[in-house]
């Protein structure tokens, strides 16, 4: 049995849905930093479970026992004495670290192994059946992650050509543990199948840039079909109560409201209000929506006007 079995099958299904979602056009910063943070995440249990399957002792990193250090006459005597902690001197005779971290989980809840020096052993393991496989793409995904965790970082955040890279990543990472089965299947899995959580299709990739990916989403496409044509619709796509233009997350409030009563609007893919903000403001970003208001058509007692509605449509 694998200690970490059930973890890495719960990480790896996050993993691919955060894939999934940029796959199918939630392109936004939210996203790009969900996929990052999930992917070195579980590739660090992945790799850690076969080191543990291997009884490589170096997956624990231990300190000494501050009861045993060395005094200053033993060190330049090159004394050698025992400066382990005793859980370090019954781990290190464990011959099976499965059962090891089995019998006592809470044995695990001492620092791992670095990614730094995880990323080492990683590629040795992937060699061994993928002699091409170098470790730039997981240094990628380390800066990538560090950059993640700073101050600040901005909108350029994983670049298309990253993200590509990290595809790479998770396809030679997926060709590696495949053999093993070791997320529990073989193959390509049947739609109704648990398993098609953690399948990975590397072929069906053409998008050459984020936009295109939010333009060619079929969810974006359900979308744009239910708020119908600028020109075919009356007067100017889909009323809602009037928001500034510029207010995406009161519009697909609205938009959500109308969904919900069955009004003038269906989505069929059942998203969330949120994941619908998200989705609208990419898709007028990228130009795939147009916002209108009633403008002149009413105004108030000096005259000024005092729109009423707001027209949201496919561009």
């Amino acid at each position: 049995m694998k200690f970490l079995k059930e973890h890495i099958e719960h990480a790896w299904i996050n993993m691919m849905n955060n894939y999934n979602v940029i796959m199918d056009g939630v392109t936004d910063l939210t996203a790009r930093k969900e996929f990052v943070s999930s992917l070195q995440n579980v590739i660090e249990l992945i790799f850690k479970q076969y080191m543990i399957d291997r009884n490589d002792h170096e997956v624990l990193v231990w300190s000494p026992d501050p009861k045993k250090k060395k005094t200053f006459l033993q060190t330049i005597l090159f004394r050698k004495i025992e400066t382990r902690r005793t859980e370090q001197i019954f781990f290190d005779n464990s011959t099976d670290i499965n059962a090891y971290f089995i019998a006592d989980p809470s044995r695990a809840c001492v620092k791992s192994i670095g990614f730094d020096a995880l990323i080492k052993k990683i590629g040795k393991m992937i060699r061994e059946r993928n002699p091409k496989f170098t470790n730039s793409n997981l240094k990628l995904l380390k800066e990538l992650r560090n950059n993640e965790t700073h101050f600040y970082i901005d909108d350029s955040y994983l670049s298309f050509a990253e993200f590509k890279e990290l595809r790479k990543l998770i396809k030679d990472v997926y060709d590696y543990i495949e053999i093993d089965a070791f997320l529990g299947f073989f193959g390509t899995p049947f739609k109704h199948d648990k398993d098609s959580l953690k399948f990975f299709d590397y072929s069906s990739f053409t998008a050459n840039s984020f936009a295109d990916l939010v333009k060619n989403s079929k969810t974006n496409q359900e979308i744009l079909n239910e708020l119908g044509d600028y020109k075919s619709t009356a007067p100017h796509g889909i009323a809602i109560d009037y928001c500034d233009p510029n207010d995406i997350y009161g519009i697909s409030y609205h938009l959500y409201q109308l969904n919900q009563i069955d009004d003038a609007i269906d989505i069929r893919t059942k998203i969330t209000q949120l994941e619908l903000y998200r989705r609208l403001e990419l898709m007028n970003k990228n130009n795939m929506i147009k916002i209108c208001d009633d403008g002149y058509l009413n105004c108030d007692s000096n005259g000024h006007p005092n729109p009423q509605l707001t027209f949201v449509s496919k561009s």
